[in-house]
């Protein structure tokens, strides 16, 4: 299964389309000690993926972990300057 959309996205700055971002499970991790304890997902487990689609609406982060997945998630999004 292959990453190499998700992490040319990444090395890009993360953002998959307008409010939708992506992280590592390592990057979330680390941000996640600096949240308030009113965030829905302050003690959420994240590494049971090695991605994690973030919005800035405050949905629930998703995990994923192939590029499949990606576009399972989030079909509309433009992917040809990450494909070979």
């Amino acid at each position: 299964m292959s990453t190499k959309i998700i992490e040319s996205i990444i090395l890009d700055g993360g953002k998959v389309q307008g409010g939708v971002f992506l992280q590592t499970a390592e990057d979330i991790i680390s941000d996640q000690v600096s949240w308030g304890d009113a965030d829905g997902s302050k003690n959420a487990d994240f590494t049971t993926s090695g991605y994690w689609i973030t919005t800035d609406d405050g949905q629930d982060p998703i995990g994923i972990d192939t590029d499949e997945e990606l576009k399972d998630v989030c079909p509309d999004s433009d992917y040809s300057t990450h494909e070979e």
